[in-house]
């Protein structure tokens, strides 16, 4: 019997086949025989799909895709081909790939070929892959600044030549004693509120998402511009040289912000006067003249740079000048007569006493020096109505003030002694002038002099202003005692002159002789006698007795009395 055959094309490679066999007649099939068998195995028909990828790290990714639909057989490789600049391969028998040595953050392109032992099917669609990011590779380049205040400084820089991914941003530190940072999504930054004429090293990290690079740019220094000093001068002492001149000292600020230019000092006195100083450099030390001695006053310091002092001053320091001798006058002396003898002189402190006054001389020729701490004091024991010139001064510890000389008179009194002195000068038997000289120590002014004169006993007062007088209506040829007293308006002090005396020249008799009687003594003679004038003005000389025998006829006789009696014989 001839075999028969039959061949059956376009089946699918390397596939199961079940192949039924009957023989058919017009009765009817036969019984059937069930035979299996797989087609032989081919290339791939159709490449791999569904391409897909997943980082692992920057520089490696996972590739997975699905085998081929038409595979023709047991796929015994896949072969990967991934380029960029140049191609690379790699075959593994899973369906995936894992992929090391790639650039970070890079772009390529991917496709897959499955191969069985017949052969190599078509390759997969390209499929674009991107590596992940890294921290940049390399530092940011040309780091500069400019200043734009004195405490703003703007930073910029270029980017990093190996990025390795999209940079998010950088961080910059920045330090002085301090180190600080701050970030920036350009490539500038304003650095503010730095420290002023302040030395700054700045470094630049720039980041992406995978974080901030270890790889810092090159330090470089910036400096911050002048500015206002942020704090003051400090440590403030001082150093009297004289009374009016002190050497004032201090510490720069510790924050100048700047070149110190010059000090400005204020001092305030306690009148709030002001005094004002600069200093003509930066050294912090300056000499002041033409304080005033044993004051108070009130210090600060300010420092300056070329842009000001930045309202920056000291603390309020305190300082005394030395005491000096006082520089003006006590004033407004005046006096108050207690006694006679005594005077209360008061007076005001010199208005530039320079010092605590620790005593006041007082000074006079006519008397020793006196000292008081008060501003008065009491001389006794002064002579009586006696201008004094006295000087007046006051004293420090360091020394004696100008004097101030000023004029006392101790006040009035009783005299202290009579008139002295009298002198007589008769103008005729009835009146004399009297002068005399005036009390040697009157203790004041005399407004009057009593003259008190007597005879027998009968007293006589005169009184005049000036030390002389005339007597008038005295009796005639009398001796009279006489005193005077010089009275001020205080009384005469029971100060009465030595008693003077004097008489009053001769007058003829104010009366003729009485009891004249007469006595025949013989036929030719006769015997007058008579009692003198009972006011005879004089020392009588001599008697005329005038007698007559006839009316016409008159004849007298002169008799010089030489006894005791009076009698003539005619």
């Amino acid at each position: 019997m001839k075999i028969k055959t039959k061949t059956i094309s376009d089946l699918t490679p390397h596939t199961s086949y079940a192949f039924n066999i009957f023989a058919a007649t017009v009765g009817g099939n036969g019984s059937q025989t069930t035979l299996y068998d797989v087609t032989l195995e081919d290339k791939p028909d159709s490449p791999p799909y569904n391409l897909s990828y997943s980082n692992i790290t920057s520089t490696s990714v996972n590739i997975s895709w699905m085998q081929p639909l038409k595979a023709n057989g047991v796929i015994t490789k896949y072969t990967v081909y991934i380029t960029k600049d140049k191609l690379q391969d790699t075959s593994v028998t899973e369906r995936y790939a894992v992929i090391s040595g790639l650039n970070i953050y890079t772009t390529y392109e991917v496709y897959v070929r499955a191969s069985t032992t017949v052969g190599d099917g078509p390759t997969s669609s390209k499929m674009q892959i991107h590596t992940d990011e890294d921290v940049p590779g390399s530092p940011v380049l040309d780091v500069n600044f400019q200043n734009i205040s004195s405490s703003v400084v703007e930073v910029t820089w270029s980017p990093p030549l190996v990025t390795n991914g999209v940079i998010l941003g950088y961080t910059i530190f920045y330090s002085n004693s301090t180190t600080y940072n701050t970030t920036s999504k350009t490539t500038s930054v304003y650095l503010e509120k730095l420290k002023m004429f302040a030395n700054y090293t700045v470094r630049i990290a720039s980041q992406t998402s995978k974080g901030l690079s270890p790889m810092l740019s090159g330090a470089i220094t910036i400096q911050t511009m002048e500015g206002q000093p942020s704090t003051p001068p400090f440590n403030l002492s001082y150093t009297n040289r004289t009374s009016s001149v002190i050497q004032l000292t201090w510490s720069k600020p510790l924050v100048p912000n700047g070149i110190i230019q010059f000090y400005e000092i204020t001092l305030q006195t306690e009148n709030n006067n002001t005094i004002s100083k600069t200093t003509q450099s930066s050294e912090t030390s300056i000499i002041i003249k033409g304080l005033k001695p044993f004051s108070l006053y009130s210090a600060n310091v300010r420092a300056n740079t070329k842009y000001g002092d930045g309202g920056q001053a000291s603390a309020t320091y305190l300082i005394y000048t030395m005491e000096d001798a006082p520089g003006s006058r006590v004033m407004n002396v005046s006096y108050v007569n207690l006694t006679s003898t005594s005077v209360n002189i008061s007076w005001l402190q010199p208005t530039e006493p320079n010092g605590r006054i620790t005593k006041y001389k007082i000074q006079s020729k006519l008397f020793k020096t006196k000292e008081t701490n008060k501003t008065f004091i009491t001389l006794t024991n002064l002579k009586k109505y006696t201008e004094y010139n006295i000087s007046i001064s006051a004293h420090t510890m360091a020394g004696e003030g100008p004097r101030e000389v000023a004029k006392i008179c101790t006040d009035e009194d009783q005299p202290s002694s009579p008139p002295d002195g009298i002198f007589f000068h008769q103008h005729n038997s009835t009146s004399i002038s009297l002068t005399w000289d005036p009390p040697s120590t009157p203790n004041g002014i005399i407004t009057l002099y009593s003259v008190h004169y007597r005879h027998g006993n009968k007293s006589l007062v005169r009184t005049t202003t000036t030390p002389g007088i005339t007597l008038n209506n005295l009796k005639k040829f009398t001796s009279y005692d006489v005193y005077i007293r010089a009275s001020t308006k205080f009384g005469d002090g029971n100060q009465t002159s030595k008693i003077k005396s004097f008489k009053t020249l001769h007058d003829a008799p104010a009366d003729p002789p009485h009891d004249v009687r007469v006595a025949a003594i013989s036929s030719t003679s006769i015997n007058v006698t008579w009692n003198p004038p009972t006011t005879p003005n004089g020392l009588i000389q001599f008697y005329t007795i005038y007698y007559q025998h006839n009316p016409s006829t008159v004849q007298t006789k002169n008799v010089t009395i030489c006894n005791s009696y009076n009698k003539a014989h005619l």
